[in-house]
């Protein structure tokens, strides 16, 4: 069965633009950088969490998409792209991506959703561990419960699909206007914006989503994001 793809939108609001240094992309070759990305809130629940080895994303807007193995129709699996969408353009008619969360695998809660993942639990409960402190430890507190946790496919020079933030060349977010899109792609966004719902992507929509990203994408952040006055 094919994988299932989503646009998820979160409020800019809740979204905050930090100074980080990062390896990146730039025309195809490695590069230690230091620059402006936007992600969630750091004092808050951060989801995506990009500031690790593996990228994640647990909760947000989670049990709004399909991840639960169904052999005939498409879901969340290994391979699918998330894509995730500043909620406030779309209701100016256009899409500014901040993340692009290509799945490699998908680890699971356990003691009903309470139990992080077995392949972190050397993290939980631990104050130390900013993993813990800022993504894992909300279903403890009351915020949010765990299912399934999404890692992400980090560059490794091999696989050419991977995951990424977009930064286009006036370094801002990428942004392109919805009437770039086929029209029946874009009649479909425009349905589900006002309640702000995930919106689902075939394998040939996932791939139009894609090729906009990559064709206004200057810099790629890949991996090793430090926020800088964590230093």
């Amino acid at each position: 069965m094919n994988a299932l793809h989503y646009i998820i939108f979160h409020p800019d609001y809740a979204r905050e633009k930090i100074e980080v240094k990062a390896k990146i992309l730039l025309y195809n070759k490695v590069k230690d950088w230091q620059g402006s990305i936007w992600v969630d809130e750091t004092k808050g629940n951060e989801d995506p969490y990009v500031f690790h080895t593996n990228w994640l994303y647990s909760y947000c807007h989670a049990t709004q998409i399909k991840r639960q193995p169904n052999e005939n129709e498409p879901f969340v699996k290994e391979d699918s792209f998330l894509f995730f969408c500043n909620g406030d353009s779309v209701d100016n008619d256009y899409l500014q991506f901040d993340t692009v969360f290509k799945i490699d695998r998908i680890t699971h809660w356990y003691d009903d959703g309470m139990k992080i993942p077995k392949e972190f639990e050397s993290h939980y409960k631990n104050n130390k561990s900013e993993l813990w402190r800022r993504h894992f430890r909300f279903p403890s507190v009351g915020i949010h419960k765990g299912k399934y946790t999404y890692v992400g496919k980090i560059w490794d020079g091999i696989d050419n699909s991977y995951s990424f933030l977009p930064i286009s060349m006036e370094n801002e977010r990428v942004l392109f206007h919805i009437e770039e899109l086929p029209e029946d792609l874009r009649n479909k966004i425009i349905e589900k914006r006002k309640g702000k719902y995930p919106i689902s992507l075939i394998d040939e929509e996932k791939e139009i989503i894609l090729d906009l990203i990559e064709r206004r994408c200057f810099i790629k952040v890949i991996k090793d994001i430090v926020k800088l006055n964590s230093l």
